[in-house]
Order: structure tokens, then C-alpha cells, then sequence
């Protein structure tokens, strides 16, 4: 049997990508095509090397250098430009292509493209370009107090809670950074009118490449002209169809360590916490365990019914026993009226158990300025949800509570898999 051929697609929206992956896979047997968002998917494989990488003008996901380390490797590198949609074959002449076609080429004829540099990496094993790392900054360089919004459940208000406490910081004022490192519904792009086009594989892929991610990894206004929101800075996550490519945690932990030399708070979404996906034997939980383990501070959010509070106890006991050291407050979206909140608080009181209980329990009223300020793409102004969420963010950037201790500045990355099947028998 012919050695296959291994091809790697740069992450793009494009047409061409969708419709040559379906090709390759319904209609080739000597075809393997994986999607790749940078540099360290190229260079270290879960296989021998690729023989060839197919990029196009329209996203910039891969740049002269990435090109550059795929040469090293023997990699051959086909450009599709898009006169219309595109920034012209120009650019893929300065990236270093080796062949350039249009995007309108046909499946099939790509295919045989591939096929003619043929299995080219399949006896041998190219000199690697180590991706190189400068040291990590000590303890003393750290300024900035990262804080993790992480969700039990859905539904109570996460999303909003994660703007309106960036904005609250960044009018102290202080230098905020929001992250949404959400890896399976981005959402902040849409709802701060930002770019879609650029996001977090874009300040992931410096990362991995030892370049500075600040300030061009963050995530721009759009093209349109349409003033974006928010008086802080945000990388958005990025949505692609069947969700958003996952995330290395040695990269991210990286970019995390250098945003908290440069704001004074970081506040990251760091999404629920999944298993692998099993289709693909990727882990789903490169984001939450890096930004887990530099967290000087954890909200963790679940609707404000007694199975939101069943969750959030399931959570904090799994993640004791997992050593989080980081403080965690308990937040209920969506709450109603005192008795309820009395009762739920009474839950996570008497179930939670002293020795490894909540920091502090949050209730954020139901308000229908909400529904309003998200339709209209706006940011919420006034009314008893806003002054909860300020509460919220005054108690968390506070003194700690006595007797409580912040996460040391690089604790150990916390395997947060045994909260998994816990997790989905409480949604069941």
C-alpha cells in the first residue's frame, strides 16, 4: 500500500477548505488532511511530517516565518489567492509559497496537485526548527491579578457579568485584558463588535512562535467602520463549525503570563469544562487548566435553582480534591426573590462544607435590561444587575477573606478531568 499523503490546511473561513476536506475524504484514499491554527501543529505532529501545507490570502493565521519553518521541515507550501475576498498573490509571493493558484480551484484539481509532490517526508525526518521560548519572568515581574469566569451551567449570565466587570475595572481605571478562551461558543466578537477574523489562534500562534502577543494579538475593530465596545482590551475567541480549534496550554499559559505584565487584571472565560472530544482525541481543556493554575481569583457561575447550586458543590468538592488553591466565589445568574437566594445559599453552606467552601456567594438579579442592551449590541448601563455585578467585582479585587490565600504565582496546572463524569451525571 502507497505511503499516504499528510496535508495541512491553515485554519481559514474560506470555501476552498471545506470543499477539499470533503473531497479528500469522500472521494481519496492516499489523502490525510488535518486543519492546523499554527506553527507548533506543523512543526510537531501527532505523525510523521506533513509533506505539504496549503494556506490562502484571506486569514493570517500563518506568517514568513511559519513558512519559513515548514521549509526547514521539506514542506511544500501551495498559496490560493482570491482577487475578490483576498489580499492578493502578492502576499503569498511574501510568505514564500511555492506555488500559487486561485481559490476557485477545483477539488480535485488541487488534489492532484498534492499528489504531485507526492509522499515527499515519508523515509526521512527533516532537521526540526525547535520553536523557542524566551525564559519565563520571575515572580517579581508579575503585576497584574488574573481572575477565571467559569461556568457550572448555563444560562446565567456569564458572557455579560465578564463585560460588565471589564468595563467596571477599566474605568478606575486600570489596564484591563478580557479573554475568551470559550472553547465551545465564543460569543464576544458579535457582542463587542470586534473582528472575527482575527482572535485568539492569532495570539496563540505568537505565542508559540516566542513573539510578543501584546498588542497585536488582540482582537480589532471591524472592518465596517462600526465603533467597537468596551473601554478595555479583549482577545475573542474565534467560531468555526463544529467549534473552535482547541487550545494548547503551554501557548496559552504563555500568553496569560505575559498579559499579567502588562495589565493589571486579566479576566478569562475560560468555557466549561469538557472531556476530550472523542472523535478527534483532543483535549477540550487547554485553556481552563493554565488559566486555572495562574488564577488569583475563581467565579464560577450556575443558575440560581437548586440544581445550579447542586452543580457548583459537585464543582468546588472536585476541585478541592483536585488542589485548586485559588479562592473561589459561588455566582447564581437570574436570581429571584429572598427566599429563594436564602435557600441556595443555605445549599452551598451546609453542603459545601467548611474546609474547602466558596470564598464568597453572588446572586445577580434577573433584569431585563439584559435581553435590550444584548439585541441592541450595547452595554449595560444602569440597574440593580449592573450595581451586583460592581458589588461582585469590589468583593473579588478586595482583600482576600481571613484565613485565605491566593494561588502562588506558578502553581501546578490543576487536571480537572475527575470533575468531568461528576459533571455530566449533575446535568443529567
Amino acid at each position: 500500500m502507497a505511503e499516504p499523503i499528510f496535508v495541512a490546511c491553515s485554519a481559514t473561513k474560506a470555501a476552498w477548505s471545506t470543499q477539499f476536506r470533503a473531497y479528500a475524504r469522500d472521494h481519496t484514499t492516499d489523502l490525510v488532511v488535518e486543519v492546523i491554527v499554527n506553527v507548533r501543529s506543523l512543526l510537531n505532529p501527532g505523525h510523521r511530517s506533513f509533506d505539504v501545507l496549503l494556506v490562502d490570502d484571506m486569514m493570517r493565521l500563518v506568517s514568513g516565518a511559519d513558512v519559513a519553518a515548514a521549509h526547514d521541515r521539506q514542506v511544500h507550501v501551495i498559496g490560493l489567492t482570491d482577487p475578490a475576498q483576498g489580499l492578493g498573490r502578492h502576499h503569498l509571493e511574501e510568505l514564500g509559497a511555492d506555488q500559487i493558484v486561485a481559490a476557485t480551484v477545483a477539488p480535485s484539481e488541487l488534489a492532484r496537485l498534492v499528489r504531485a509532490v507526492g509522499p515527499r517526508n515519508a523515509q526521512r525526518e527533516p532537521t526540526r526548527r525547535p520553536v523557542a521560548r524566551p525564559a519565563g519572568p520571575s515572580a517579581a515581574r508579575r503585576r497584574g491579578a488574573l481572575t477565571c469566569f467559569t461556568p457550572v451551567s448555563g444560562g446565567a449570565g456569564l458572557s455579560e457579568a465578564l463585560v460588565a466587570a471589564g468595563e467596571a475595572l477599566a474605568r478606575r481605571p486600570c489596564r484591563v485584558l478580557v479573554v475568551e478562551a470559550n472553547e465551545v461558543a465564543p460569543v464576544l466578537a458579535g457582542r463587542l463588535r470586534r473582528a472575527s477574523d482575527t482572535g485568539l489562534p492569532w495570539a496563540l500562534a505568537a505565542a508559540a512562535q516566542a513573539r510578543a502577543v501584546f498588542p497585536d494579538g488582540l482582537t480589532g475593530a471591524r472592518a465596517d467602520g462600526v465603533a467597537p465596545l468596551g473601554s478595555f482590551d479583549v482577545i475573542c475567541g474565534m467560531p468555526a463549525p463544529g467549534g473552535p480549534a482547541p487550545v494548547n496550554p503551554v501557548d496559552f499559559a504563555a500568553m496569560l503570563t505575559e498579559a499579567l505584565e502588562v495589565y493589571d487584571h486579566v479576566l478569562v472565560d475560560t468555557g466549561p469544562w469538557l472531556t476530550g472530544m472523542a472523535h478527534s482525541g483532543r483535549d477540550r481543556l487547554g485553556a481552563a487548566r493554565p488559566a486555572l493554575a495562574l488564577a488569583q481569583r475563581v467565579l464560577v457561575f450556575a443558575r440560581a435553582t437548586p440544581d445550579g447550586a447542586t452543580q457548583l458543590v459537585e464543582w468546588r468538592s472536585a476541585a478541592h480534591d483536585n488542589d485548586l488553591a485559588a479562592p473561589v466565589f459561588a455566582v447564581l445568574g437570574r436570581a429571584g426573590t429572598d427566599y429563594e437566594r436564602s435557600h441556595l445559599a443555605h445549599m452551598l453552606e451546609v453542603n459545601a462544607g467548611l474546609a474547602h467552601g466558596f470564598a464568597g456567594v453572588h446572586f445577580l438579579p434577573e433584569d431585563r435590561r439584559l435581553a435590550k442592551v444584548r439585541w441592541n449590541a450595547e452595554l449595560v448601563r444602569a440597574g440593580p444587575w449592573l450595581r451586583a455585578v460592581r458589588r461582585l467585582v469590589a468583593e473579588v479585587t478586595g482583600p482576600l477573606p481571613a484565613g485565605l490565600v491566593p494561588a502562588a504565582p506558578t502553581g501546578p496546572v490543576v487536571d480537572v478531568r475527575p470533575l468531568l463524569a461528576t459533571a455530566e451525571v449533575v446535568a443529567r
